[in-house]
């Protein structure tokens, strides 16, 4: 928000119509309230519950299969068998990369949790996933037609700045949030920078691809960042770790592409 901010506010000064209108304005704003409270706050509530492999496992299978049906669905993008494999074969990357960082002396769910609380963790992630798809089938929708990619990110970014900004307001006071040292701060705004660019990626390639495609690509993120773990952190290379990352890649050359679709539609 602060870093788009100034361009709306500068096109707006201009006379330059910048936000959308009407249907497309009333869809950003559902989709983006949904991503920020179904997905980030679920998935971060689920962190806290059942931990990050499980969380993980739940919320990329469950995105990955959101996006395959939805896109089908409602946008009529191709599903051939081939994507059906890639799916298949990234959910199950994604739970050989949770399992991986799941093993050693540390269980994956504190034993001490109960029942209740493990399944509404365990639903929460599964919820966050389909937010994340749906977030992505609505900037699909609405970038492949005449909204800018910097449009889409200014409205979810500040959305998500203004009520889970309140949010934090009301449970943890003025006081709390002043108390955040300095180093914590420097984190989370670094943070921001790269969420921000990964963000601005995401929706350019929702402009560009089909929703399965970039989901499952977006998703490969997991396998990047357990092999990031292993060059620079010297982290061990886990069996479940290595089948994850060659599942991941597999994938990610197996799923349909536009050009794929295409050339099916010309044959026909």
């Amino acid at each position: 928000m602060v870093a788009i901010g100034p361009w709306v506010i500068y096109r707006s000064w201009v006379g330059r119509s910048v936000l959308p209108r009407g249907r497309t304005l009333v869809l950003l704003l559902l989709g983006s309230a949904f991503a920020q409270f179904g997905g980030n706050l679920g998935f971060q509530y689920a962190l806290g519950t059942v931990g990050l492999a499980v969380t993980i496992s739940a919320a990329f299978g469950t995105m990955l299969v959101s996006s395959a049906i939805l896109g089908r669905l409602v946008l009529v993008e191709r599903l051939s068998r081939q994507s059906i494999l890639a799916v298949t074969l990234s959910v199950g990357a994604v739970c050989l990369l949770g399992l991986g960082s799941a093993t050693g002396s540390k269980p994956a769910v504190d034993a001490s949790l109960a029942k209740w609380q493990i399944v509404l963790g365990l639903a929460t992630a599964c919820v966050s996933g389909v937010a994340y798809a749906t977030m992505a089938l609505v900037i699909r929708s609405v970038v492949s037609k005449s909204t800018s990619t910097v449009v889409v990110v200014f409205i979810s970014t500040t959305l998500g700045a203004v009520f889970l900004g309140a949010l934090s307001l009301a449970r943890l006071g003025p006081e709390g949030i002043l108390a955040t040292n300095s180093g914590d701060l420097g984190i989370m705004l670094t943070a921001g920078g790269f969420n921000l660019v990964a963000f601005l990626a995401l929706v350019k390639g929702l402009q560009l691809t089909t929703l399965l495609h970039a989901n499952v690509v977006n998703a490969s993120q997991v396998a990047l960042c357990a092999t990031a773990g292993i060059a620079l952190f010297g982290e061990s290379a886990r069996l479940a770790v290595v089948g994850g990352v060659v599942l991941t890649i597999v994938a990610v050359v197996l799923v349909d592409r536009p050009d794929d679709a295409r050339e099916d539609a010309a044959r026909e």
